[in-house]
């Protein structure tokens, strides 16, 4: 292309305000391979290719003939490397040369299928269908504090109202503290005591059918929790507890329905909200779920942390990664030693395109479990987008020694030259 083109297509862009992208927001910091980093990266006689840091720098300057002179000797040096040939498809993309584009991207693919997606051709979030992402995994029931602690006030009230005497109260609340500590045959023996005393307790049904539930005698659990909400139709907690029943049977839509009766009888009912987020995503319904973690926040965020965790991941999902990142940092606070955590919020920042951030949560997760194949598999994409291809190689060696398979077959692509 003659230099008059490009100075024409320059001003066109910087008048239409379409500047592009750097393609390394980090450049600065990573020119040494192994500056920061918390191991020794192995040398596969790979040096970073100077011409790409050069096309970038170029580009950020918005010297466009500069930069695509750049990748033209980017290319002339390593005429088979996929990596330039993608970043060199991108540019003429970009610039609407689209055939040429089209010539570079099929002779790329052809030497590497994933190199498209991980240098964003495809888009600016392609790299996740390269990266290992996995939200979901990390998503975090809530404990049996959070199950029990609603009991409670209601064994106030009814003591209260004189609806249950001082011998019932104390062997509810003797069950109570069993299941808590996992003693579920000595809770379910407490309870016998306490319905042979007071057969028509719906509390101790209700307990008994959680219990059964707990312990898969499924039947039972139906039959205790039938007895409960036909004593007492409004009791929303054996409603909640029949739908947890539904749903490890997976019935899922009997499972949504019992949850939505529980907060119709009591809109309060927080981990009511909480296991209806679960099951809108185990359904598909992401933006239903996060609708019922807000309410779960807003009614009892600091006591129910695991909201956050799982709105954020949920945030994830759905491409809010700002959203996301507020939420993970929130739950980071909490859960400081899950290394799912930091490799999950490193995700979010390798997509916002913040290697150094992400390098450094990728590192911490790490350090926390050092078998994380994934967390090495993903700092291995982070290297490669930064230029630091011995790291990047060193990580995958490092993810594909643990077992990971994605691991070696980029390995043998990314790193076979």
């Amino acid at each position: 292309m003659q230099g008059k083109n490009f100075i024409r297509l320059g001003f066109w862009m910087i008048m239409s305000g379409l500047f592009l992208p750097s393609l390394d927001a980090q450049i600065s910091q990573t020119g040494n391979a192994a500056a920061g980093k918390t191991y020794a990266p192995l040398s596969y006689g790979i040096r970073n290719n100077l011409m790409l840091r050069e096309s970038d720098l170029q580009l950020q300057m918005s010297n466009f003939e500069e930069a695509y002179f750049a990748l033209e000797s980017a290319v002339a040096q390593n005429p088979l490397s996929a990596e330039v040939l993608i970043r060199r498809a991108a540019f003429k993309k970009r610039f609407g040369m689209v055939q040429e584009a089209e010539a570079d991207l099929r002779l790329a693919q052809k030497i590497n299928p994933y190199a498209a997606d991980l240098y964003g051709y495809n888009g600016p979030l392609s790299v996740m269908n390269v990266m290992a992402y996995q939200p979901e995994k990390a998503l975090r029931p809530i404990g049996v504090y959070q199950q029990m602690d609603d009991y409670y006030p209601i064994l106030d009230e009814q003591f209260s109202k004189e609806a249950i005497g001082t011998l019932e109260f104390d062997l509810l609340e003797e069950a109570i503290v069993k299941i808590e500590a996992g003693e579920l045959p000595e809770a379910l023996e407490t309870l016998d005591a306490l319905l042979a005393l007071a057969p028509e307790t719906a509390i101790g049904y209700d307990m008994r059918g959680m219990i059964f539930t707990k312990l898969g005698r499924y039947d039972e659990a139906e039959v205790a929790l039938a007895r409960a909400v036909s004593l007492q139709p409004s009791f929303a907690i054996a409603w909640y507890n029949f739908s947890r029943l539904e749903r490890a049977r997976n019935n899922q839509q009997q499972a949504r329905v019992y949850l939505d009766r529980a907060i119709q009888l009591q809109d309060d009912l927080t981990k009511a909200y909480f296991e209806r987020a679960s099951l809108h995503k185990a359904m598909g319904d992401k933006e239903a779920a996060l609708a019922d973690y807000d309410k779960v926040i807003k009614l009892r965020g600091e006591d129910y942390l695991e909201a956050y965790l799982n709105r954020g991941l949920t945030r994830k999902m759905l491409g809010d990664f700002n959203g996301a990142l507020a939420d993970l940092n929130k739950a980071i606070e909490e859960y400081p030693s899950s290394a799912e955590l930091y490799n999950n919020r490193a995700n979010v920042y390798l997509l916002y395109g913040d290697h150094t951030w992400a390098v450094e949560d990728y590192t911490k997760a790490i350090q926390l479990n050092p078998n994380y194949a994934e967390a090495y598999y993903n700092r291995a994409l982070v290297h490669l987008l930064a230029y630091d291809k011995i790291s990047a190689c060193h990580d995958l060696t490092q993810s594909a020694a643990l077992g990971y398979d994605r691991a070696q077959e980029k390995l043998n692509y990314f790193c076979g030259d």
